[in-house]
């Protein structure tokens, strides 16, 4: 006999990542009495542990003590558990590995391992981490996010939220629709009313036009606001748009979906005495963290390479970005004139 799918109460969603996303997911759920672990390493780990998560929000900063872990071996998981994912794209892989084949007690006494036994929630941009989850997950629950949030200092967080501080549209990976399964874990994680999460039928569709958008994050570390700069940004996602249509994926924003939740509930606040310093990638980029170019454009780049649709623009991007970082340029340090050339590089006959 199976056993029974666990109730929204009976689980306990274990957040890997507490940064700007994944924090804010885990102080909410926390703050609305769901049970809820992070895991963390190194100086991130120890201030949580030590202090709690210095959560900073329009309704003032609070300490939310949060359980944390430095990794499974600190976990005695069972199948009532949901793995969250929420680091960057490109420390996911590494996450996946440490997390795929931890033990898990099942109800009825025998043992199992995460990466069969347990769903695991992704939430990060881009499409890479999905795909390859399925090298030691058989059931992701693949996400697209909308974060409004900010992580400028170790064990701190901001979230300029309002009514919302998350909206989170999930749908299982590689197969359309939604099921009793899906509906449970979306259940799990709406504990809290300032979380907005939403089942869909074709997370795939979601996920795609929001990397469409996401391939101009890397603008702003590089380039300085120009009218030429918005040009580019319209290049680059027309570029994206091309290698969708070459590999049959039609983007469609949650809007356009019909989705009830959008980003009008998520109006940005303010917070005493901060403003958000930029996008996630300008954020990385001004705390000398590594940046997610490489599985936004460069996710763009791969797919091209892969189906012979050229990507110059996306191309040139990855390699500015990287040039920006091995120099240790201040943002926005190249002009018109560097656009110029860019603009020029990708209008340039392919030989």
């Amino acid at each position: 006999m199976s056993n029974p799918t666990p109730t929204a109460s009976d689980r306990r969603i274990i957040v890997i990542g507490p940064g700007a996303t994944g924090g804010t997911i885990a102080a909410e759920l926390h703050l609305h009495g769901a049970r809820v672990v992070a895991v963390a390493r190194g100086a991130e780990l120890e201030s949580i542990r030590s202090r709690g998560l210095i959560y900073h929000t329009s309704d003032g900063t609070r300490t939310v003590p949060l359980d944390v872990v430095g990794g499974p071996a600190e976990l005695t998981l069972t199948d009532r558990d949901v793995l969250l994912l929420a680091t960057k794209s490109q420390d996911a892989e590494a996450a996946l590995r440490d997390w795929a084949w931890a033990p898990v007690l099942r109800a009825d006494g025998s043992r199992g391992r995460a990466g069969t036994d347990l769903p695991l929630v992704t939430v990060q941009n881009g499409l890479n981490t999905d795909r390859s989850a399925l090298r030691w997950f058989s059931h992701i629950v693949a996400g697209s996010i909308y974060c409004p949030g900010g992580k400028e200092r170790v064990g701190e967080i901001e979230n300029y939220g309002g009514e919302k501080r998350v909206l989170l549209w999930l749908g299982h990976y590689l197969t359309r629709g939604v099921d009793d399964e899906l509906r449970a874990i979306v259940d799990a994680l709406s504990v809290a009313p300032s979380l907005g999460f939403q089942a869909v039928e074709d997370i795939t569709a979601i996920k795609a036009s929001k990397l469409s958008y996401n391939t101009i994050n890397g603008l702003e570390p590089v380039f300085a606001p120009s009218d030429l700069r918005d040009e580019v940004k319209e290049g680059l996602r027309q570029e994206a748009l091309r290698v969708f249509a070459a590999i049959g994926i039609t983007p469609l924003s949650p809007i356009e979906s019909g989705i009830s939740l959008w980003p009008h509930s998520v109006l940005e606040g303010d917070i005493a005495g901060r403003s958000r310093p930029g996008n996630s990638t300008l954020q990385s980029y001004l705390r000398h963290a590594p940046l997610e170019t490489d599985y936004l454009n460069g996710e763009i780049v791969l797919l091209g390479r892969l189906h012979g649709v050229p990507t110059p623009l996306n191309e040139a991007m990855q390699v500015l970005t990287a040039e920006a970082v091995e120099q240790d340029l201040p943002p926005g340090a190249k002009g018109d004139d560097e656009i110029r050339a860019l603009l020029d590089r990708a209008a340039a006959p392919v030989a």
